[in-house]
This record gives structure tokens, sequence and C-alpha cells, in this order.
């Protein structure tokens, strides 16, 4: 959600709604950072099982999720640049508008571009 929708919201007199949007980005901003910081923590060779999570929005920047298994996630909006996925189960993902760079690195067979993703 941008700020210029939230000024929009505020200036119809939407307030309430423009509030309860503040809320809940904040409420997902707190979330995503609480998982990031859990993806951080995860050793080496541990699966991580991210199986149905809303990542919506997530900064991803960088993170290892080889062989994590994200099947059913909602990664709409989310960042991939640099994201390692070597082996992760992307079954049935949700990628709408989710950004990757070149050094993104995809397991073997799966289509980005084709679930939804933009290249940089």
């Amino acid at each position: 959600m941008n700020d210029n929708l939230i000024d929009r919201l505020r200036q119809n007199n939407e307030c309430a709604l423009a509030i309860d949007i503040d809320l809940l980005m904040a409420e997902a901003a707190d979330e995503i950072e609480r998982l990031r910081k859990e993806l951080h923590r995860i050793d080496t060779g541990t699966v991580i099982k991210l199986r149905g999570a809303d990542l919506r929005w997530a900064n991803l920047r960088g993170c290892d999720l080889a062989g994590a298994d994200l099947t059913g996630a909602d990664l709409s909006w989310a960042e991939f640049v640099g994201v390692i996925l070597t082996g992760a189960n992307l079954s049935g993902v949700i990628l709408t508008g989710a950004t990757y760079s070149v050094t993104t690195v995809w397991p073997e067979g799966f289509d980005p571009d084709a679930a939804g993703a933009v290249l940089l």
C-alpha cells in the first residue's frame, strides 16, 4: 500500500479505512520481519517449512531458501533479489507482481515469469 492511496483515503473522509490500512500494514511488516529473522536463524540443512505462508510484500533479498517448502504460499509483490531457491518446493505459490533479479536462483525447471514474477 503506498502513502498516496492512504492520503487520498484520508482526503475523502475515509479516515477510519485509512487508519485500518495503516494498522494492517504495520502488523504485516512486523510479521514479515519476524519471519525474516526466523529464516536467518535456521541452521544450514534444516528444511524451511513455509507451506501456505502469507508473505505478501516480503523483502526476501539475499535469503537462502534452498530446499524450502513454500507450497501454496502467497508471495505476491515479494522481493526475490538474490534469493537462492535451489530445490525449493514452489507448487501452487502465488507470485503475482513479485520481483527478482538475474542473481535469483530458481528451482530447476521453474518459470518465474509464467508464475507472475517480474525480472527487474
